[in-house]
Order: C-alpha cells, then sequence, then structure tokens
C-alpha cells in the first residue's frame, strides 16, 4: 500500500495518495515514512498548514533518539520557515541541537538556525 500510494504521488494523484498513507497510518501511527511522505503531500497541495499540524504531532511522539536522524527535523522547520515561523524554527533547532549527543551541528541546521536569526534582528 506504502508503494502505490507513493507512486500515486509520483503521478499527481495527491487524493489517492493521501488516502492510501491515511489508511497505513491507521495500522501504525508511528511509522516516520508513512507520516513524512502524507506531509509532503498535503503540501504539495498547498495544505501546508495541515502539513505542519501533521508533522508537529509526530514530532510529539518521538524520542531524542529518533529526533537525531532530522529528517522529521528538517521537514517541520522547512513548513515553518514557509510561513515565516521564525521563532518557531528557532525553537525547534534549539530543542535538537540541545537533545543532540556531539556538539557537531548540521550545516542544515544551521543554515535554518541564521535564517531565523537574521529574520529576527541577531
Amino acid at each position: 500500500l506504502f508503494d502505490r500510494s507513493y507512486l500515486h504521488g509520483e503521478l499527481h494523484n495527491y487524493k489517492k495518495a493521501l488516502e492510501g498513507y491515511k489508511q497505513l497510518l491507521q495500522t501504525d501511527c508511528t511509522d516516520s515514512r508513512v507520516v513524512q511522505e502524507l506531509v509532503k503531500t498535503h503540501a504539495r497541495l498547498g495544505q501546508s498548514t495541515k502539513a505542519i499540524a501533521i508533522m508537529e504531532k509526530h514530532m510529539s511522539h518521538l524520542d531524542s533518539q529518533a529526533i537525531e536522524t532530522l529528517t522529521a527535523v528538517n521537514i517541520l522547520s522547512e513548513l515553518y520557515l514557509m510561513h515565516q515561523r521564525y521563532e518557531d524554527t528557532a525553537q525547534l533547532m534549539r530543542k535538537v541541537l540541545a537533545e543532540r549527543q556531539d556538539d557537531e551541528i548540521p550545516p542544515e541546521l544551521a543554515a535554518k538556525l541564521a535564517i531565523c536569526e537574521a529574520n529576527a534582528g541577531n
């Protein structure tokens, strides 16, 4: 079902893709791969507010080890930046950096944090 839903999305049949992803989430609501594709599909449809809500809910269920993969963080921060939600993006970046085990800041996070600081006048 995942592959079929993904293919529907690739063919711009977003309604069928959304139906498939939602059905998959009923089976396992913690499947990050399904959530990420669902969010991307909503964003492609111009439903970024809905995409943000889904990703925020998903992020609230992730533990710090899962957050270290940063995929969900990157998706959510991109959605925030699309809506010029710089403070939300900065808070997310600070939370992730505080939870990471190493001291190295991934370049994509550093860039997003710099965008937020520039827009805040820092």
